[in-house]
C-alpha cells in the first residue's frame, strides 16, 4: 500500500508530490499528460518561468522530481476510485488496482468549447481564454472578444488595459449598454466557423455570411471536472459561473475525510500559480494527517483558514 496516491501530475499534483518526497512520504502519481494548458506553447504570469516554454517546465519538473526515490510515477490514467480514509482504491487504465493511504485528486477541468468549426485548432495559440494570462500578448493586435452570457461582460473592460481596438461578438441575446459601448465594433450574429492556417486565427465567420479578419479571438468557456471522481467518493461539489469544482477546506481536505484536491479541481479562479501553492498545500496537509485517525485528525488541524 502507498501512502498517498495523486491522480494528475501537472502542476497541482507535481507540487504536491514534491512537498511529500520532501517529507518522506510513499507517493504514486498517475498521469495521462493530458494538461489543461498542453494547447499551448509558452507559459507566462509565472515568477522565474515567464514566457518560458511549457515542454521545457515539463523536463524541468519530471528531472527535479526524479531526484526523490520514494516518488513512483505511473504514466496512465485512473479510470474508477472507492474506499475511504486509510483505505482509498484506485483502479488503473491498465486493469492493476493501486491502495494508499490518502488520496489526493489534482486531474484538472476540461474547457467546453462551443461546436465552431475551426476552433479546437486554434485553441491555446489564437483563441484565448484568459485575459490575465494573454491579455501582454495582444498589444497592437486586432481582437475579437466573443460573449456568450453576461457574467462574461468584465472581460471587455480588462481586456482594454492592453487592447483598445476591440470587436465584440454577441454569441446570445446578451447586452449591457455601458460595457459594450466601449467597444470600435459590435457583431450581434453567432460565430459559425474559423478560417485559420496552423492555428493562427485569419478570420471569423458568422451566421449571416459576413466575416471578420482579425488575429485573436477571446472567448470564455465554462469547464468541467475532467473525471467524475469526486462524485464517486461522495464528495460536495460548488457550482460557479465557470463550472463546478470540488469543494474543499483550508488544509485541501474535501468533505470526505483522508481525500485531499488542489489545483483546477478545487477552485474557481484557475491559474498555474494558484495550482502550485494548492499543491503544495494539500501535500503538507495529507502528509501530516498520515499519524492520525479520521476522528482525531490531530495537529495539522491547528492550521488556521
Amino acid at each position: 500500500m502507498h501512502d498517498i496516491c495523486i491522480i494528475g501530475g501537472g502542476y497541482a499534483g507535481s507540487a504536491a508530490a514534491l512537498q511529500l518526497a520532501r517529507m518522506r512520504v510513499n507517493v504514486l502519481i498517475l498521469d495521462q499528460g493530458l494538461g489543461r494548458n498542453r494547447y499551448s506553447d509558452k507559459v507566462h504570469g509565472v515568477l522565474g518561468f515567464d514566457g518560458a516554454r511549457r515542454v521545457e517546465i515539463k523536463r524541468q519538473v519530471d528531472a527535479q522530481l526524479a531526484n526523490y526515490n520514494t516518488i513512483i510515477w505511473m504514466k496512465q490514467g485512473a479510470v474508477a476510485v472507492s474506499g475511504s480514509w486509510d483505505h482509498f482504491s484506485v483502479d488503473c487504465e491498465d486493469g492493476q488496482t493501486i491502495s494508499s493511504r490518502r488520496l489526493i485528486l489534482c486531474h484538472g477541468v476540461v474547457d467546453l468549447l462551443p461546436d465552431i468549426p475551426g476552433i479546437q485548432s486554434c485553441w491555446g495559440k489564437s483563441v484565448l481564454h484568459c485575459p490575465q494570462c494573454h491579455g501582454d500578448l495582444l498589444q497592437g493586435k486586432q481582437v475579437a472578444v466573443a460573449i456568450a452570457r453576461k457574467e462574461q461582460l468584465g472581460v471587455i473592460l480588462a481586456l482594454q488595459r492592453w487592447q483598445a481596438d476591440l470587436t465584440v461578438c454577441l454569441m446570445d441575446d446578451v447586452e449591457d449598454a455601458e460595457v459594450i459601448t466601449e467597444a470600435t465594433k459590435i457583431i450581434r450574429t453567432p460565430i459559425v466557423g474559423i478560417e485559420h492556417e496552423f492555428g493562427l486565427l485569419k478570420t471569423l465567420k458568422f451566421a449571416d455570411g459576413s466575416s471578420l479578419d482579425t488575429q485573436f479571438l477571446v472567448l470564455g468557456t465554462e469547464q468541467r471536472l475532467s473525471v467524475n471522481f469526486a462524485r464517486q467518493l461522495g464528495c460536495t461539489l460548488t457550482r460557479t459561473s465557470t463550472g463546478e469544482h470540488i469543494q474543499v477546506d483550508h488544509r485541501w481536505e474535501s468533505t470526505i475525510p483522508g481525500l485531499f484536491a488542489a489545483g483546477d479541481a478545487a477552485r474557481a479562479k484557475r491559474n498555474i500559480n494558484f495550482a502550485l501553492a494548492d499543491g503544495y498545500a494539500a501535500g503538507a496537509s495529507a502528509a501530516l494527517s498520515l499519524g492520525h485517525t479520521a476522528q482525531a485528525p490531530g495537529v495539522f488541524d491547528l492550521i488556521e483558514p
